[in-house]
């Protein structure tokens, strides 16, 4: 049953804006809202609610998250970096709070509003206490907005009014008393007006939905697709670049396997047989530090980790500044990242590798680029010669080189690089 006590409500709006406290995100109290809007005052009033929750009634003059983002954000950008005194106040909103106070902190946060320009509203339950009737959202050209609180007002005498939310007369900018207030926890509203809510199951539902559409959510999506390709990725470009053998696997052992440095061959991969500190830059961090003490407990991939990290963090800073005041899709930005993280792996992996080929000037091969060397090229069992494959005890096959493999020494090759 629907509480009716004003005082419950409001203790549910204080219980779940609290949190916002710390950061500046001051609380409106409704009924200023509603002297602000009928003193025609620069308010925009911004509905973060569900497109379910605003079908049934928004508060007269509001505009969904999506058509402020698209058409009055970045605008207010703009004067927020000229003149913060022009700038109208900011009201997001949602049931109780909390999903506006969570807007509020990315507005002054992410999109660099000023605090004074960005305030909390108490939600549309405390709107049906201090202030009066809602509205059903326009149609057409209009979509995505509210009458505004003038026109809303006109139909205060009873004469036009709608109960239903399929009701033909949801047509017209007309008053409502009927509210969504997302689940049976906060059934509050005052006398005459009728609740609507998400079953618990549909409620959690859709907060989870929205919870992995969050940009959190894609960061770390991100993340993770970022550290993927370097761990797929590296070692298989050397064998791109340098012609020997190694190739997309999903273990580090494997896709080393065919690299010719297994091969009775007198050029090996130069990028595979690093030796000293610039074996920190393929990867080999053990290999870099192996006489060195404490450093030498230093895991592979450590140095291009902590590289890469920093790398696209500042870069990713930059598309989010240069977007911010745009009105852009997450998924536009997600996508814009994922090309500037894979341009930056190809470039390292490049300059990296010429690096190598330049230092290494008895290796021949660099992509299609072949250079005449003293010492001649063992053809037969290069990188490129056929491999046989022989049958194992246990009916598997393993690679084995066409001459007897020579072994090498740590102290002259410095390992695999692996």
């Amino acid at each position: 049953m629907t509480c009716r006590d004003r005082a419950d409500a409001y203790a549910a709006v204080l219980k779940f804006t609290s949190s916002f406290d710390e950061d500046g995100s001051r609380l409106l109290p409704t009924k200023d809202l509603h002297s602000k809007l009928q003193q025609n005052e620069k308010v925009i009033l911004v509905d973060v609610r569900m497109p379910e929750e605003q079908k049934v009634s928004m508060i007269p003059g509001a505009v969904t998250k999506e058509i402020f983002e698209v058409e009055i954000l970045p605008n207010l950008v703009d004067e927020a970096n000229t003149a913060k005194e022009t700038c109208p106040l900011v009201v997001p909103y949602c049931t109780v709070g909390y999903r506006s106070g969570m807007y509020c902190r990315e507005l002054t946060r992410t999109h660099k509003l000023d605090k004074q320009n960005v305030m909390n509203g108490e939600g549309v339950i405390m709107w049906t206490f201090d202030a009066g009737a809602l509205a059903r959202p326009l149609s057409g050209a209009s979509a995505g907005r509210a009458p505004s609180l003038q026109e809303v007002s006109r139909t205060e005498d009873g004469l036009v009014q709608s109960f239903g939310a399929g009701d033909a007369d949801c047509r017209s900018p007309i008053e409502c008393r009927e509210v969504h207030v997302y689940g049976k926890t906060w059934d509050f509203a005052a006398e005459g007006f009728h609740t609507v809510y998400f079953s618990n199951a549909g409620g959690a539902r859709r907060f989870l939905a929205s919870k992995c559409k969050a940009k959190p959510v894609a960061t770390a999506s991100l993340w993770f697709g970022t550290l993927l390709v370097w761990y797929l990725g590296l070692v298989p470009m050397c064998g791109v670049m340098f012609g020997c053998g190694c190739h997309l696997a999903f273990t580090k052992i494997t896709q080393v396997a065919p690299c010719n440095i297994f091969d009775n061959v007198k050029l090996k991969c130069p990028w595979c047989t690093c030796s000293g500190l610039p074996c920190i830059l393929v990867g080999s961090d053990s290999v870099a530090w192996k006489n060195v003490p404490i450093f030498d407990t230093t895991p592979d991939g450590f140095f291009i980790t902590i590289v890469t990290v920093v790398v696209i963090h500042q870069l990713w800073r930059r598309i989010d500044r240069r977007m911010s005041g745009k009105s852009t899709q997450l998924w536009t930005l997600v996508l814009t990242k994922a090309t500037v993280t894979v341009v930056w792996f190809f470039v390292y992996s490049l300059v990296v590798g010429l690096l190598f080929f330049l230092c290494s000037s008895d290796y021949p091969v660099f992509f299609s680029e072949v250079r005449t060397v003293e010492a001649p090229l063992n053809l037969t069992a290069g990188a490129m010669a056929p491999r046989t494959v022989a049958q194992n005890s246990h009916g598997g096959s393993g690679l084995t080189p066409v001459a007897p493999v020579a072994p090498v020494a740590d102290d002259q090759h410095g390992g695999s690089g692996r």
